[in-house]
């Protein structure tokens, strides 16, 4: 892919793919702000500098969330990149599919519910959420709203004092135990025949999920808020306010708690959160996850990639 030299670019959402690859969207920022476009970017860590970086691009498309589905026995492995409108594209090597979530986005009809916000593949199934409450299920290749518990059926049941929930990140451990979180310190909780509202133990927006275990969840949220815990047994805020950053994913990678945050990359252990050194300052880390052994982090700016011993930096092709 032939460098940009017109436009630096600002990476919004991203999925490991492998050890070796990774899948995100970028904006251009060069681009008037009226104008939605995503750039969708394929990185391959392995490949000479020359062919490194492919993409391809969405038009009218303001991609906000992505997520991987492992290939089966019958189908070949497929990315899928959420927008705010609920459009969803569905990416492999045989090329790009899209559909659309009804009701999702803002097409001032007042048919629309807003903007989406998180996608997933949980157990064989793909889940959406976003903000007024909003949770769709695809099955059978529909998307079929999955929000009941979440969202009053009845809008006649609603009062003055009701303000729906921004439903911010979903994540599961199978389709019998899945999460929600949002704002306000949000949680809810499914248990394969229902939604429940957990009781909130932080006022904090809460925006990135880890499930160790059916016992062992823990959720990132502003203002340096950790929570831990479960549905079964209730989750506290171990650390709340700590910081004055945010902190927006956290995972697990080799025994110790990594911390995706507004400003760089924490760890923690031993209930410390310490600040990692980077070889260079990244911002705005929206996703941390490992893949195969390796960690891999996004920022606005620049990829991470951490096998343990070190840390690596890359930058983006049109930002070096």
């Amino acid at each position: 892919m032939k460098k940009q030299k017109n436009s630096t670019v600002t990476m919004l959402a991203g999925t490991p793919v492998s050890d070796t690859i990774y899948y995100l969207a970028g904006t251009l920022d060069n681009l008037d702000k009226d104008i939605i476009f995503t750039r969708m970017f394929i990185y391959d860590d392995q490949a000479t500098p020359s062919n490194q970086w492919f993409h391809h691009d969405l038009p009218g498309w303001a991609v906000i969330s992505t997520c991987q589905i492992p290939k089966t026995s019958t189908t070949r492995p497929q990315i899928c990149a959420l927008s705010e409108q609920g459009d969803v594209e569905f990416y492999s090597s045989k090329g790009s599919k899209i559909e659309k979530i009804k009701g999702a986005g803002l097409d001032h009809t007042g048919h629309s519910q807003g903007y989406m916000n998180s996608i997933r593949y949980i157990g064989d199934t793909l889940y959406a959420c976003g903000y007024n409450g909003q949770v769709y299920k695809r099955q059978q290749e529909k998307w079929e709203q999955f929000d009941l518990g979440i969202r009053e059926k009845n809008p006649a049941q609603l009062t003055a004092n009701d303000t729906p929930f921004d439903l911010i990140s979903i994540q599961g451990l199978h389709e019998s135990d899945i999460y929600i979180t949002g704002n306000e310190g949000f949680i809810a909780h499914y248990n394969g025949a229902k939604w429940s509202i957990l009781p909130p133990v932080t006022r904090a927006c809460l925006y990135g999920i880890f499930i160790q275990s059916e016992s062992e969840v823990w959720i990132a949220g502003s203002n340096g808020t950790i929570v831990q815990g479960n549905a079964t047994d209730g989750f506290q805020a171990t650390h709340r306010k700590s910081l004055d950053c945010d902190f927006y994913s956290i995972t697990s990678f080799k025994g110790k708690i990594f911390i995706g945050a507004s400003d760089g990359i924490y760890s923690l252990h031993d209930n410390k959160i310490l600040k990692v050194n980077l070889p260079k300052q990244v911002i705005e880390v929206d996703s941390i996850e490992t893949k195969n052994g390796v960690l891999w982090a996004l920022s606005a700016k620049k990829i991470i990639k951490f096998d343990g011993d070190i840390w690596k930096i890359i930058d983006h092709i049109d930002n070096s």
